[in-house]
């Protein structure tokens, strides 16, 4: 599925409203997480979109956290070294009503 840049900004938009506003939600209700400081010196969560099911016909795996981005590239190679969630790029354009229910 192809998508247009100025499609990918408004999404990625929406997406970021929703993630802030379940994020609050989240540490209101279970309290702050364990935090790292990324690469970058800060500790926001960011976001990377691919295609995670490429030979599915419809998203299975909608996202995920993992573990080894918190590691040090000389403790895990194939580290992020950031707090990362992992989404998957057909679910981001084809299901748009589901991620900004929050960002009304």
């Amino acid at each position: 599925t192809k998508i247009t840049i100025e499609d990918f900004v408004r999404k990625a938009e929406l997406i970021t409203t929703y993630f802030e506003k379940i994020y609050t939600l989240e540490t209101q209700l279970f309290g702050e997480p364990y935090r790292m400081s990324n690469s970058k010196g800060n500790s926001q969560v960011e976001i990377l979109i691919y295609d995670i099911d490429a030979d599915a016909a419809s998203p299975s795996i909608i996202g995920f956290f993992w573990g080894k981005d918190y590691f040090s590239p000389d403790a895990y190679p194939f580290s992020n070294t950031t707090e990362m969630f992992y989404m998957d790029s057909d679910f981001f354009i084809t299901n748009e009503k589901i991620y900004p229910i929050f960002a009304a």
